[in-house]
């Protein structure tokens, strides 16, 4: 499982000692650190981690992220990376550092299902939204010629390693009933939306942070993806390698290999970026663990997400960008475990419904706003 360049088992899980005591030196590991609701899912993968361990039966969504664990991590490690998560919890409590206490305040043995994610994500879309590495961004001004990304947020991104964006859902006239309404519930209430054909390329890119060459090997990056539909799963891309890019300088993706998405969509789709320094050869893993995220984030979309986003008001593009920085910000924390940090410049996710797709299609966002969108990092 381990590949060059990847750190060793051992040194792995002191990395995720360290992290959850609260006492690591790496970089951006104080950007984990949550004193509220966030990182609920790399919480609620551990927690899982435990119960495979103990041999409980586990939940929908702990059986996803175990999934997405097995990506990068062979079943063994899980388990022992479990073993450390309760050990960090009979040391610090709720206290542990990169873990909420929704979740490090649960016994072993309850285990914890969408339905308490969706307690949840309120308090979780709130944090995340304001925070500075998420964005949501009014659709309409875009169309009109806005740019899609402030420069608070091309400035974080750096520093968190990921981030989150999602367009300002439009309100409507809702009931009270809809206001109150389990989300579980509405998927019913709402006719089936036709199913388009969808593809997705990405142009061109304008190079905002010059990375260097971190390690001694070859200064260069390239673009790795996964992108899901609602009625189609993740499927992974990785760019041709571009060399000694420095800022404000663009380069264009091969025509030959610029296409992320091809295929079905009736409600929208997920769209997971990253960019990497190409000191080593890509790493397999991490083009599966992109993947498997994205699809355990079409499993928890087609629940109710995309209902929400269509459907309900206000508050619920706080609950979908939380969602989004969630299944960014576990791909990056995975990754600063099982390899060399510096060779992930960033993480990005984008969601799109279908308007969004159709605006795009439309020429109706400024020209080249939909590339720099999809691929600043």
């Amino acid at each position: 499982m381990t590949e060059r360049g990847d750190a060793p088992p051992a040194e792995r899980l002191e990395r995720l000692r360290n992290s959850l005591m609260g006492t690591s030196t790496r970089m951006r590991a104080e950007r984990f650190a949550t004193q509220g609701h966030t990182n609920v899912l790399i919480g609620v993968s551990l927690h899982a981690a435990d119960r495979l361990r103990q041999g409980k039966a586990v939940s929908d969504l702990e059986r996803w992220l175990l999934d997405v664990l097995r990506a990068a991590l062979p079943e063994q490690e899980i388990k022992d990376w479990g073993r450390v998560y309760r050990e960090a919890v009979q040391a610090l409590g709720e206290r542990v550092a990169v873990v909420p206490p929704a979740v490090s305040g649960r016994p072993v043995g309850t285990g914890f299902a969408l339905t308490d994610l969706g307690l949840v994500l309120p308090a979780v879309g709130q944090e995340h939204a304001a925070l500075p590495n998420t964005s949501i961004v009014d659709r309409e001004a875009t169309a009109a010629g806005k740019n899609v990304d402030s420069p608070s947020f091309v400035q974080a991104l750096p520093s968190y390693g990921f981030g989150a964006t999602v367009f300002q859902r439009p309100r409507r006239v809702t009931s009270a009933a809809h206001d109150t309404a389990d989300p579980s519930q509405l998927g019913a209430e709402r006719a089936t939306a036709p199913t388009f054909r969808v593809k997705l390329e990405l142009e061109s890119f304008r190079c905002r942070r010059a990375v260097g060459d971190q390690g001694g090997g070859k200064d260069e990056i390239y673009w790795a993806s996964s992108t899901g539909s609602d009625k189609q799963s993740g499927v992974g891309f990785i760019s041709q390698e571009f060399g000694k890019m420095k800022v404000n300088e663009t380069d264009t993706f091969d025509v030959s290999r610029r296409t992320v998405f091809e295929g079905q969509a009736s409600e929208g789709l997920v769209l997971s970026l990253s960019c990497w320094e190409a000191d080593q050869s890509p790493p397999a893993w991490a083009r599966a663990l992109q993947t498997a995220l994205t699809e355990m984030s079409d499993r928890i979309f087609s629940h109710w997400g995309w209902t929400l986003a269509g459907m309900l008001p206000g508050g619920y593009t706080e609950m979908l960008v939380g969602l989004a920085a969630e299944i960014a910000g576990m791909f990056a924390w995975v990754v600063s475990h099982v390899r060399n940090e510096d060779d992930l410049s960033c993480a990005r996710v984008i969601l799109l419904d279908r308007y969004d797709l159709a605006l795009m299609a439309r020429g109706k966002f400024a020209p080249g706003t939909s590339t720099a969108m999809a691929t600043t990092c």
